[in-house]
């Protein structure tokens, strides 16, 4: 028995449908095909019989197809219509629904006088009261002026070219003399002729294609014979290759059989072949992906440049644009001294006080004259470009040289523009002459706005436009439009802006009168009322929703404001209905209102849903509350869904706190079904082919699903999550898709991560199990997004492993197969470090196999960024492993480890120096190549190892007179290391970024050597202190902090420690006392007090006698004022360090020179150190550092009372 379509099925068919149609150019086809598939959808509905759904999933799939073709063929050939021909479309298409002869056999066609077409079902509904608007024009129109459309004939029912387009010319002066009452009687007489001339070949071609619907027929029926030749190419293929592989089989026993061959090495040579088999055919389909995608983008460059000009192309060398020398230009003109000195300008008489007064008489009349000009082309009104150029010339003198007019001219002049508007019709939809009208309007407001003495003008002009002749509504709303934009908008003062403002604000409840009267007037007039309140719809609906919203903010003091927030509870609860109204039109913008409602009611009753949780939908914070939330999960728009996440966070923050179990329990079923509605959402698109796109907005939802997952699961436990999702993969595997189960999957993974109890991982649980039995089983050929959840979710199950050793030999096998896949190499290291750090001792045996496939990583020569991680990620889980061997092994494995890594990175040194950029291109074909030119991926590799390296035995004695027991298995090679990192400092010491990453490795082998390192420490201190001359790296600043914390306490080296203090510092003064010297370096302030403290705490005898203790402490002081965390962090624990190593040799009575230098220090300096830090807490810094620095204050000060407390005594 055929089981019914699931609804996720047909979620996604309706989905895609709806992205293929959104693709078409035409904008006719997209909102056609849009409705087509709603109607089909809404239609069959209600239709649960399987046999028949089944076959209405076919047609959509076959439609789909089809639909997609179509989209390709427009994209590709597009047709650009001649006027004529656009016009005959158009009489073709009913304007008002679209329809059309392709899509409804039976159409009619009407016209009017106005000459724009309407099928006979849109007459017979807008007309059904004989008269009404016409839908393009507003015109109005009677019933019985329809006339059917009789011009439907085509090109080939004419002799000639030259007939048809005779044709088509007097067809189009029929409807030019309809629309504009020319020899109407005599028109209507041809149209009669002519009906009754070709009535049969007016009827045959109602029913006939026309050349674009044969040529799409074409198109289609070529497209269906290309894929069954295509179908059955492919099937012969398939067929030769079960032959081959029958043949492959047979070779196969029959070598089993007679060959001396063990048959383990027989049967991987042929996985290994199989294997390579199955990813030669992955390279080639992506190769085959690729050329089409090309061909693709080659034909749709194609399609954009093309063109049906008759010009011919002329070869030769390309036209080169060069600017024409003028020669009429003359010499430059001679200055005034030298016309002087040439006595040009004798004979001319100089200005005088009269004639300069003339000029300015002249410019000022001219000026005049421009108003006065303007003014005359307004009132003739002979051009209308004419007088829309003059009303834009008066309104930008208005705006910018009003001060022409004298001011007795503004009242004249504000009363001629009322008479030009006066004298314009905007009814006849004429762009001119509404856009005269338009800057006549902004021309009235800003003339009004630039007068202060003019009061309470917008009364005035209601009283005005209403008291003229003829219909003046439109002028009126336009008028009050512009005004209101202008006031905010004019560059006049704030007193006059404000002024004005209060005047329409005063006159706001007649306007309003006046604005109702107009909906009123016009309710059939969708222009009028787009003008009188544009955006009405949605406006209103979204000022309903920000009203509800701030009662719903408003009731959230349920004490106060109880009866509010009981009848606003009763009314979103009716909202129901709404919502499926408006999920059912697909009004996004109304959805997401309801969204905001829902919400919202979920936060103001929060706190008594979660503490009382009662079932009565009539009480107040009913958990009713959260079917809403689950109506918007219900949705196939996941934006919906993401805007509850923090009402689940919240409700699952305030179960945690219950202890009551039956509480709780009336929460689990809708827990339950939002982790149900969170699977659906996550899904991937079952067509995409790929890895999907890990940067897109989706991605970024299911980064949030995996937060909110984690939330909510106690609440359900996570048993039941996973055994709900493991049930949900069993249904998959019957007759699901491989979204489904990869959402399932990525589900578990997110509840594993971090949340299931260590009871779940008990051998009596068999989910588990069965779920890695079941992953791990998976063919290679699955689809790539599907084995990337499993990846991730083996990485996330280590724990579940390391207690399960059974299973872990056979999952990193599985998982090491994947990694020689570019594709999965980075995840699948990443999944077997995760393992390896949980289960090093029990997977030993299988340090060969990882370290091998380092090498096969590095030969894959594109995604360089990603192959480096996965080898990254080989070298942490290989050194873990190597760290289980015997002495002897750790040597060897170590070496054959950090060997290539040193040959490597010498030849890097010895070429040219390369850093490569950051935005590189990751796919391209040399991209690991270029990636590996540069010195910092092989260093970042020495310091990946020696990270994960345990410090010996030896490397833990750190006493003055200490000696290691024996020595460190990797001591040799990491002397050798050191060798090769010293010469990079050497040859990078300008590049920052190598710097500090050399100083970082160097910091882990010396962490891992303890004081076994000591062989190459003077060395490496010589090296510091001279490139630091040079460079000022704050990177080396802690490196030496790290070589004082192994060595400081070694008596014999603190001179030369401190010679190293000596330098660095100084050379950091250098730095420090520039112009912003710590705000523009707070790392080098940070990594400096970080080396002084450790030479306080580990060889204060030496530091405090020295000069350069003094300048530190001074230089501290000066950095206490600065707002840098972890820079202020290092002062203050400078200060504090110094106060508690005082404090601890008074309280064991040891006394020293370096103790008493310490003491006069902080005597001599205590009182301005209090002062800088309390200033510095108050004013400078942000609250981190005010409390790091007010510990210091009460240090200091329990130091100086125990000295006061001392004094009497030494006396």
């Amino acid at each position: 028995m055929t089981s019914p379509v699931a609804r996720s099925v047909w979620v996604n068919l309706y989905k895609q449908l709806e992205r293929e149609a959104a693709k078409f150019p035409q904008y006719s086809y997209r909102e056609f095909f849009k409705r087509r598939i709603r109607d089909h959808f809404e239609a069959n509905r209600q239709v649960t019989d399987p046999v028949r759904q089944a076959e209405l999933l076919k047609e959509g799939k076959e439609g789909l197809e089809a639909l997609r073709r179509q989209v390709t063929i427009s994209s590709l050939y597009p047709h650009k219509k001649t006027v004529v021909e656009q016009d005959v479309a158009k009489m073709r298409e009913c304007g008002k629904c679209k329809s059309n002869e392709y899509t409804n056999k039976n159409l009619v066609m009407m016209v009017n006088e106005c000459g724009h077409p309407l099928c006979k079902n849109c007459v017979d509904n807008l007309f059904s009261r004989n008269a009404g608007p016409c839908h393009v024009c507003g015109k109005t129109l009677r019933r019985n002026n329809f006339w059917e459309q009789i011009y439907n004939l085509k090109k080939d029912d004419f002799d000639t070219l030259r007939e048809y387009n005779d044709y088509l010319e007097r067809f189009e002066c029929i409807v030019y003399n309809l629309a504009s009452g020319i020899d109407v009687e005599e028109t209507e007489a041809e149209i009669a002729a002519f009906k009754e001339r070709y009535a049969e070949l007016i009827e045959r071609n109602k029913k006939k294609l026309d050349e674009d619907q044969l040529w799409i027929m074409q198109n289609l029926k070529e497209d269906r014979d290309m894929k069954n030749r295509v179908d059955q190419a492919h099937n012969q293929e398939n067929q030769e290759v079960e032959r081959s592989a029958v043949k492959d089989t047979k070779a196969i026993m029959e070598e089993l059989r007679e060959s001396n061959v063990p048959a383990e090495v027989i049967l991987d040579r042929e996985r290994k072949r199989q294997i390579e088999q199955e990813l030669e055919e992955k390279e080639e389909a992506a190769r085959r992906k690729k050329r089409n995608k090309e061909l693709l983008q080659d034909r749709k460059r194609m399609a954009e440049s093309m063109s049906f000009s008759t010009s011919q192309r002329m070869s030769g060398r390309s036209f080169e644009y060069k600017p024409p020398r003028l020669l009429i230009n003359g010499p430059p003109l001679p200055s005034k001294e030298e016309l002087e000195a040439k006595g040009y300008l004798q004979h001319i008489r100089a200005a005088s006080m009269h004639g300069l007064a003339a000029c300015r008489h002249l410019v000022r009349t001219v000026q005049v004259q421009a108003w006065t000009l303007c003014d005359r082309i307004l009132c003739e009104r002979r051009d209308p470009l004419a007088c829309c150029f003059a009303a834009q010339t008066l309104r930008q003198k208005i705006m910018k040289s009003l001060s022409e007019l004298p001011k007795d001219a503004y009242l004249s002049l504000r009363e001629s523009l009322i008479s030009h508007l006066s004298h314009i019709d905007v009814s006849c939809h004429d762009q001119v002459a509404d856009a005269t009208a338009t800057q006549l309007c902004l021309a009235v407001a800003d003339l009004y706005i630039q007068v202060p003495e003019w009061k309470n003008w917008v009364a005035e002009l209601l009283n005005r436009f209403t008291a003229l002749e003829g219909d003046r509504t439109r002028m009126l709303l336009t008028l009050l439009r512009v005004f209101s934009e202008e006031v905010q908008f004019s560059k006049v003062g704030e007193n006059r802006r404000n002024e004005v403002r209060s005047e329409l604000a005063a006159s706001g409840e007649s306007v309003a009168a006046y604005l109702s009267q107009v909906l009123e007037a016009y309710s059939n007039d969708h222009d009028m009322i787009k003008k009188a309140a544009p955006n009405a719809p949605n406006f209103l609906h979204d000022a309903a929703t920000e009203c509800a919203v701030s009662a719903l903010i408003r009731a959230e003091d349920h004490q106060t404001h109880q009866a509010l927030a009981m009848s606003l509870q009763a009314g979103v609860y009716q909202l129901h209905a709404a919502f499926n109204a408006a999920v059912s039109m697909e009004d996004m913008d109304k959805l997401q209102n309801f969204a905001r409602i829902f919400v919202e009611l979920a936060e103001t009753l929060l706190e008594k849903i979660v503490n009382e949780g009662s079932t009565d939908p009539k009480s107040m914070g009913s958990i009713y509350t959260l079917e809403l939330l689950l109506l918007l999960a219900g949705h196939h728009d996941y934006s919906l869904i993401e805007m509850t996440f923090n009402i689940w966070y919240r409700i699952s923050e305030g179960l945690f706190s219950f202890e009551d179990d039956q509480h709780i329990e009336k929460f689990k079923p809708y827990v339950q079904r939002y982790l149900a509605a969170l699977y659906r959402h996550c899904r991937y698109d079952s067509e995409e082919e790929g890895v999907p796109d890990r940067d897109g907005d989706f991605m970024d939802f299911r980064l949030k699903v995996v937060e909110t997952v984690r939330d909510v699961v106690f609440v359900v436990g996570t048993e039941a999550c996973v055994r709900s999702m493991h049930s949900m993969l069993m249904s998959c595997s019957q007759s699901g898709t491989w979204d489904e189960t990869e959402a399932a999957l990525f589900i578990i993974s997110t509840v594993i991560n971090n949340i299931v109890p260590l009871s779940f991982f008990s051998e009596e649980n068999s989910v588990v199990p069965e779920l890695v039995t079941a992953i791990i089983g998976l063919p290679p050929s699955s689809h790539p997004a599907l084995l990337l959840t499993s990846i991730d979710l083996i990485g996330n199950a280590s724990e579940w492993l390391s207690k399960n050793a059974v299973f872990l030999g056979k999952v990193v096998e599985w998982l090491l197969h994947l990694a020689i896949t570019p594709l999965f190499a980075a995840p699948a290291a990443e999944a077997i470090d995760k393992i390896v750090a949980r289960s090093s001792s029990e997977l030993i045996h299988l340090l060969p196999l990882l370290m091998q496939l380092i090498p096969h990583l590095e030969s894959s020569q594109s995604h360089g960024k990603k192959m480096e991680s996965a080898i990254g990620s080989c070298l942490k889980a290989s050194t873990l492993l190597i760290m289980n061997l015997p002495e002897e092994g750790i040597r060897q494995r170590i070496t054959e480890l950090c060997q290539p890594i040193i040959q490597r990175l010498q030849m890097v040194l010895s070429s040219t120096p390369v850093i490569a950029a950051n935005n590189e291109n990751e796919k391209a074909a040399d991209s690991w190549a270029r990636f590996a030119g540069e010195p910092v991926l092989w260093i970042d590799r020495i310091a990946t190892i020696f990270r994960e390296v345990r410090p010996w035995n030896g490397g833990a004695l750190k006493t003055v007179n200490s000696n290691p027991s024996e020595q460190a298995p990797w001591l040799d090679i990491a002397t050798e290391l050191y060798g090769v990192l010293s010469e990079s400092l050497k040859r990078y010491e300008n590049v920052a970024r190598v710097v500090e990453h050399c100083c970082r490795s160097i910091r882990f082998i010396v962490r891992s050597l303890g004081i076994q390192s000591i062989g190459f420490v003077e060395p490496l201190i010589t090296q510091m202190m001279d490139l630091f001359s040079r460079q000022q790296h704050s990177c080396l600043l802690y490196l030496a902090s790290i070589l004082v914390d192994e060595y400081g306490g070694m008596e014999s080296l603190q001179p030369g420690l401190m010679i190293m203090l000596e330098t660095l510092a100084h050379g950091t003064f250098t730095v420090l006392t520039l112009e912003n010297g710590p705000r523009d370096h707070p790392d080098t302030v940070d990594d400096l007090f970080r080396l002084a403290m450790r030479f306080v705490t580990r060889a204060p005898s030496s530091f405090f006698v020295h000069p350069v203790a003094t300048a530190l402490f001074e230089c501290a002081m000066v950095c206490l004022s600065l707002d840098h965390q972890e820079a202020n962090r290092s002062v203050t624990r400078f200060f504090t360090s110094i106060i508690e190593q005082l404090l601890s040799a008074r309280k064991t009575g040891f006394r020293d020179p370096s103790v008493e230098a310490a003491e006069e220090l902080v005597v001599l300096h205590g009182a301005k150190l209090i002062e800088l830090c309390l200033h510095a807490a108050i004013f400078k810094v942000s609250s981190n550092g005010a409390g790091l620095i007010l510990l210091s204050v009460f240090i200091i000060n329990k130091r100086g009372s125990e000295k006061k407390h001392r004094q009497p005594a030494v006396s």
